[in-house]
């Protein structure tokens, strides 16, 4: 950037993990480099975009709506190039071939939609896909073991034991009976929820949840955890509980009974599916350029 005031990818992949971290230490931390650093690369994009991107806070950054769209052009520039960057320094796409076992946690596909699986096996149809739907912890399994290629989770605690890369950004809410004291609310925090009955409907948003607590330091009162939905709304519409959800912002808003509202929740940190492998498996390039195709399907 001291060359002329321009920005290079470097730079850029520098922004997009302060925008996703909230956070310029935890932002150093990810990147090996100093806070300082970070910060001057900040103001630099700042001072050449002619706009505010982060407002300062306590806890760490908040991006402005500057900052968000920023954010997306940033996206959108690293994930054409280091697509196009594999392109050219691999084999030709239409003879890319080999076996690719997926894995995710139970109920990720409704988020992620079984289309771009659909569309990676119509394009490359020289790769034998399969994917299944396991617990959180047995799909971390299997891929460490080699039973799997490549997973997704919503859980990042443990990524560093893999190659690994965000595919999705997510939202919450909470959905709650029209007579609930939280119907007429704009936005809820996990100390909303202290002391409310919290009833959940598969592995996404009860682990979600379980980190949120965790976080806080205080333990969710669980009166029900399965995996019907059906379940779990009957316990909202009697007004006997409220239930997380996880959503994929990409897609239109599920619809929900007219005497239920949902409302939105901000989450302690950023929410998101990633893709994870082992990084010397015989399959680690195959799943790298399938984790692409996901992320770029996704911009």
């Amino acid at each position: 950037m001291e060359r002329g005031g321009e920005m290079d990818l470097t730079q850029m992949e520098y922004y997009v993990q302060v925008y996703e971290d909230r956070a310029i230490a935890k932002a150093a931390d990810h990147l090996y480099v100093s806070q300082q650093y970070i910060s001057k690369v900040i103001r630099k994009i700042e001072e050449e975009l002619g706009a505010v991107l982060f407002r300062r806070s306590r806890k760490g950054v908040v991006p402005t709506s500057e900052g968000d769209d920023v954010y997306q052009c940033f996206q959108r520039i690293l994930s054409d190039y280091h697509i196009l960057q594999k392109t050219l320094s691999s084999q030709s796409l239409s003879e890319i071939e080999g076996k690719l076992r997926a894995v995710a946690d139970i109920s990720l596909v409704t988020l992620l939609t079984p289309r771009p699986f659909i569309n990676f096996s119509d394009k490359y149809n020289k790769v034998n896909m399969g994917l299944e739907e396991h617990r959180i912890f047995n799909c971390k399994r299997r891929v460490k073991e080699g039973e799997a290629d490549i997973g997704f989770s919503i859980c990042d605690g443990w990524t560093d034991d893999f190659a690994h890369k965000k595919i999705l950004g997510l939202g919450m809410f909470i959905l709650v009976h029209k007579t609930h004291r939280f119907a007429g609310r704009r936005l809820l925090t996990v100390a909303d929820l202290y002391e409310e009955p919290l009833v959940f409907s598969g592995c996404p948003p009860y682990y979600t949840m379980l980190q949120e607590f965790e976080i806080a330091g205080h333990e969710p009162n669980i009166p029900l955890a399965v995996n019907e939905l059906q379940s779990v709304m009957a316990f909202v519409k009697k007004n006997m509980g409220i239930a997380p959800q996880v959503v994929n912002p990409r897609l239109e808003m599920p619809i929900y009974p007219k005497d239920v509202v949902a409302v939105p929740y901000q989450t302690a940190e950023s929410l998101n599916i990633y893709a994870y492998w082992n990084k010397g498996d015989d399959s680690a390039a195959l799943s790298e350029f399938f984790a692409d195709y996901m992320a770029s399907y996704y911009r």
